[in-house]
């Protein structure tokens, strides 16, 4: 920490120093204020897709109750071979959207797997879309809880750290500045006090 120096010119540097502090803080705590409400909205979307995936899940094994049959083989039926994202700029932080999931839907005879396989395929792809798309609302969740927390460490170090402090610094100059006028003036008049007695 540097050392007061108690003059003027310290003392307008400090003034200017909290000016900016001053005008720094309420875009700060707007901007705490936006992330918080954005984690809000993708912790709805989050829990909302969630809802989606078990409902989905749900309706597929009471539509099609044979799913549950271990003699038909349906492990890798279907795979995603790519997400396909999109990294957009919201309030100063970088948080990945999907744009598209391709799945592939392995090959197999009609003859050797029943027929209701194909509605399987198309319901476990629509699962795995939703899956994909909940893992990337749960990062994007991660990166705004990441967000508030270092702008609230900003607005906690302006509001309670470094505005305090520079206002304390700038009563110590004024103070001090204040003694060292009247001193002078005190020397002053003891000094035409002396020449009038000569």
């Amino acid at each position: 920490m540097t050392r007061l120096a108690y003059n003027k010119r310290e003392l307008q540097k400090k003034r200017e120093q909290l000016v900016q502090y001053q005008r720094v803080l309420p875009s700060l705590d707007l901007k705490f204020r936006q992330l918080t409400q954005k984690r809000i909205d993708t912790k709805t979307q989050l829990d909302y897709s969630v809802n989606q995936e078990k409902d989905l899940f749900a309706n597929t094994v009471r539509q099609i109750p044979m799913i549950g049959n271990e003699s038909i083989d349906l492990a890798g039926l279907v795979t995603v071979r790519e997400v396909k994202l999109v990294h957009n700029n919201e309030l100063g932080v970088t948080v990945p959207s999907v744009i598209d999931v391709v799945c592939d839907i392995k090959k197999y005879s009609l003859l050797t797997k029943p027929h209701w396989v194909d509605m399987v395929a198309v319901q476990m792809q629509r699962l795995l879309v939703l899956r994909c798309s909940i893992d990337i609302e749960q990062q994007r969740l991660a990166i705004f809880e990441h967000a508030i927390k270092k702008t609230l460490q900003r607005v906690n170090l302006l509001q309670k750290l470094l505005i305090p402090r520079i206002k304390k610094d700038i009563q110590k100059i004024q103070v001090a500045l204040s003694d060292m006028e009247r001193a002078a003036v005190v020397r002053s008049k003891m000094a035409k006090a002396k020449r009038l007695r000569w």
